[in-house]
């Protein structure tokens, strides 16, 4: 992962069927080609 890339969030769940959840929340820099942003799911 880049330097100007801060990890303000990640969390991992376990569930009992042996489901993995993962999230993971970035700040990323600015762009002028994202202007609202970059979204990912």
């Amino acid at each position: 992962m880049s330097d100007d890339v801060t990890v303000l969030e990640d969390e991992i769940e376990a569930y009992a069927d042996d489901t993995v959840a993962r999230v993971r929340v970035l700040s990323v820099p600015t762009t002028n080609r994202f202007v609202d942003g970059i979204k990912y799911a």
